[in-house]
Order: C-alpha cells, then structure tokens, then sequence
C-alpha cells in the first residue's frame, strides 16, 4: 500500500473542507486512480472542477508530487514508480481568478 499525503489548496480547500487528507492507495495505483480516491471522497463538484468531461485532469488544474507537476500522461504513472516510496505529498491548485 502507499500512503498520499494530500494538501489542498486555492479554490479546493473551502470545497473539500480541509487542508490535508491521507489517502492510502494500492501499490500499483496511478495518479488518475488518486483523483478517483478524491472524488469519490469529496462528489462531483470536485470532478467538475479538476476533470474534462472524458475524464482527463483540466490544463489550469495543476498536481505536484515532491515539485514534479503531474500532467497529461504522467497521471497514468503508479504513485510508487520507484517500489520504495511509501509516502507522497500532492499538492493541488485550481485556478481561483481569471486572467
């Protein structure tokens, strides 16, 4: 199992209601699997806003682990690439003003 440290922020934060959350995730789960662990955690607000209608994580939504931004096909990536990690930090940010 792999335990994710997660910290909310922005326009994120007051939707679900906390900071931080642990989610702890199959060895084997990706990045994708971890937005699903989200949103079946916090509902479909959560997925409109993070999610394209086909399922893909929106350009402005922005996930890090350890400062690497996780985009595009790196969502499809395990969390636990390396077997050895334990524990992962994402950080999540939406866009909360336009410009």
């Amino acid at each position: 199992m792999v335990t994710v440290q997660t910290r909310f922020s922005g326009v994120i934060r007051p939707m679900v209601r906390r900071e931080r959350e642990e989610f702890t995730l199959p060895d084997e789960a990706t990045y994708r699997d971890l937005v699903q662990a989200w949103v079946a955690q916090y509902g479909p607000n959560l997925a409109r806003l993070l999610l394209t209608s086909e399922g893909e994580l929106r350009g402005f939504a922005k996930m890090y682990c350890d400062g690497e931004e996780i985009r595009g096909e790196s969502v499809d990536l395990p969390i636990a690439r390396t077997g050895a990690i334990t524990e992962v930090r994402v950080v999540v940010f939406a866009p909360s003003a336009g410009g």
